[in-house]
């Protein structure tokens, strides 16, 4: 998948969607996660509910995972003709849970529960019946369902690791054009607090470059000033990703630095604009 993919898969619905209750779109699992993230961001005008689903082991296998995936996603998708829950936003359906797009994330390669959402509760969940968590769902949004802009191509992302050195960030950052980094921190947002990286950053975001800092854990949030090495990376210019998903910030910014300056930009990356952010 490429970001001009995710383009032509929100053309196709804004295209589709009009006198449907929902639209499934089906995907491949390994970049599942991005596709539904940038959709979020992307559509606008979300009224019914956009559900992707797929499958672990392929469709044509006896114990396949997709049929199950496909009849539920699409039970969602049209729920509320039957009197369910509306859930009118990007999501993810997987296995038993159905999960907000820009939330979820892949969790494992050979478990039927492939996919997880660390920092939300699911949005439902199914069995027997489908349980609905109707206070964390997001209201309809006023449609028609449309797309008002594109995404970035100068946007990057890198994960700090204990061997990273100057090459390699100054490399990353030094890319023509770029326009937007995502960094994936320690914990809380923490990295580095050697002068050289700090000036790698710094130069950076003087630039004009948006660097958000997101966390490599699974769950929990990014917190500007908590430890020293944290508040650091923030004095140089980076903006903290709250507990936003890698894909979620990757994609937000793609669809952000499209749209805006590199000042909204950093505003907006830290603001709730799709559920994507706990507030």
């Amino acid at each position: 998948m490429r970001p001009s993919d995710w383009i032509d898969i929100a053309d196709a619905i804004v295209d589709q969607a009009p006198g449907h209750a929902g639209v499934v779109v089906l995907h491949g699992t390994d970049t599942m996660a991005y596709t539904a993230s940038a959709l979020s961001f992307l559509l606008e005008g979300i009224d019914i509910p956009i559900v992707l689903t797929g499958a672990q082991r392929s469709v044509t296998e006896l114990r396949s995972d997709g049929r199950e995936n496909l009849v539920t996603a699409l039970a969602i998708a049209a729920g509320h003709l039957r009197g369910d829950v509306l859930v009118p936003e990007v999501t993810v359906f997987f296995a038993d849970l159905l999960l907000r797009g820009n939330r979820s994330v892949k969790v494992h390669a050979d478990s039927y529960h492939g996919f997880a959402s660390p920092n939300l509760p699911p949005l439902a969940t199914a069995g027997v019946s489908i349980e609905f968590a109707s206070n964390v769902i997001r209201a309809p949004s006023a449609g028609p369902i449309r797309r008002s802009g594109g995404m970035s191509s100068d946007v990057t992302g890198m994960r700090l690791h204990p061997g990273i050195d100057g090459y390699d960030l100054e490399t990353a950052l030094a890319r023509p054009g770029l326009r937007g980094f995502v960094l994936e921190a320690y914990g809380a947002g923490n990295g580095p607090t050697a002068q050289w990286f700090l000036n790698h950053v710094q130069s950076a975001a003087e630039r004009g470059v948006a660097v958000v800092v997101t966390t490599q854990c699974r769950a929990g949030s990014v917190v500007g000033g908590r430890y020293a090495s944290g508040s650091a990376l923030l004095a140089a210019g980076a903006v903290p990703g709250g507990d936003m998903t890698f894909e979620a910030a990757l994609t937000k910014l793609m669809v952000l630095t499209d749209r805006h300056g590199v000042g909204d930009v950093r505003r907006l990356m830290q603001q709730d604009l799709a559920g994507e952010l706990s507030v």
